[in-house]
């Protein structure tokens, strides 16, 4: 930028900065005239934030006398509290607000997602713990199946070895009937 284009743009900026200024008194009277506070040139000064020699102004002077005529006339008036216009915010007010707004929004997004990885992992940390009392039981009622199954695995064991020892006195039985039987047919056949 040269020199001259910069000095351009400060005037542009005191110049914005003028006009809010002056705005900002407009406000403070409008407010002071709203609450019903007596209205000085001090108070206005010091309502909008603004120095008395600005409220001195030709043109603020004006609009400040004629609100000081307008309390004289007509007695000072406060409006009810739910009619009172809300005070007025600065172009850098509303910034720093929403600055901090924004940084506000970032750290609780932030700590959003810490508290989702936090419920993710203790809810993974519950289903591996219900999982492994499941799998616990499972296993035990797996066990107490087996050792049923064990013993009467050996209690059919005992009773196949005693079925089959029958069957071998039995047999025996048979072999010794037929042995009988074949003398006693001779013995009728020899006869």
């Amino acid at each position: 930028m040269t020199p001259a284009d910069n000095t351009a743009a400060l005037l542009q900026a005191r110049k914005r900065v003028s006009q809010d200024k002056r705005a900002d008194v407009a406000a403070a009277i409008e407010r002071l005239l709203a609450t019903g506070i007596r209205i000085t040139y001090s108070r206005v000064a010091r309502e909008a934030g603004v120095s008395q020699g600005l409220v001195h102004d030709p043109d603020l002077k004006h609009l400040t006398t004629q609100a000081i005529e307008h309390q004289r006339v007509h007695g000072v008036e406060a409006l009810p509290p739910a009619t009172r216009p809300k005070p007025s915010v600065t172009p850098a007010t509303r910034k720093a607000e929403l600055s901090l707004t924004r940084d506000e929004i970032s750290e609780l997004r932030r700590t959003n997602q810490a508290l989702i990885r936090r419920l993710g992992n203790v809810v993974g940390a519950e289903l591996d713990v219900l999982a492994q009392s499941e799998e616990v039981a499972r296993l035990r009622e797996l066990e107490e199946t087996n050792e049923r199954l064990l013993t009467e695995n050996d209690q059919l064991h005992r009773e196949l070895s005693s079925a089959l020892a029958d069957v071998d006195t039995l047999r025996d039985d048979l072999s010794a009937l037929r042995a009988s039987y074949a003398k006693l047919m001779k013995r009728i056949n020899g006869l």
